[in-house]
C-alpha cells in the first residue's frame, strides 16, 4: 500500500529525559519525528 500521506510527530521537552523512550517506543512508526528540548536559563542573584 503506498500512502500519499505521511505521519509527523513533535514534541516539546522540558526537563522530561525520562520520558523520551517512552515517546519513541510510541511514534516509532512515524514517518517524521522532531523533538525540541528547550533549557530556561536561570537567573541568579
Amino acid at each position: 500500500m503506498n500512502n500519499k500521506y505521511k505521519v509527523c510527530v513533535y514534541a516539546i521537552f522540558k526537563n522530561e529525559e525520562q520520558f523520551v523512550d517512552i515517546w519513541m517506543d510510541h511514534v516509532s512508526d512515524a514517518d517524521l519525528i522532531y523533538m525540541l528540548q528547550i533549557q530556561v536559563p536561570r537567573i541568579t542573584q
